[in-house]
């Protein structure tokens, strides 16, 4: 079994060759934990043009936990407008500078 980064080794393989070739429910089987902000990541800094289309489906899945339970979820809704704040206004590409001139 090839580990996942040497079949991986960048976003951009990442990107074309599981976001843009498995289907959106398989995704689970790639990326563990924190699903949806992981992938909105990769798109985000992939310019993957279906960012917005997975962008709005978690803003609503996200709001419909929240209104059927709030404390449960609230935390999640709170993260996930912050991650796409923060992806959205490109406070991101800052923090990649701050990174890169270390």
């Amino acid at each position: 079994m090839t580990p996942f980064f040497n079949k991986y080794p960048a976003l951009e393989a990442i990107n074309q060759e599981i976001i843009n070739k498995v289907p959106e429910e398989d995704y689970f089987e790639w990326f563990p934990r924190e699903l949806n902000f992981k992938v909105l990541i990769i798109m985000k800094l992939c310019n993957n043009l279906k960012y917005n289309a997975l962008k709005n489906w978690a803003l609503n899945a996200y709001k419909k936990g929240v209104d059927i339970d709030y404390e449960r979820y609230k935390n999640d809704f709170i993260n996930l407008n912050t991650l796409l704040d923060l992806l959205d206004n490109g406070t991101y590409l800052k923090i990649i500078e701050k990174d890169n001139m270390a």
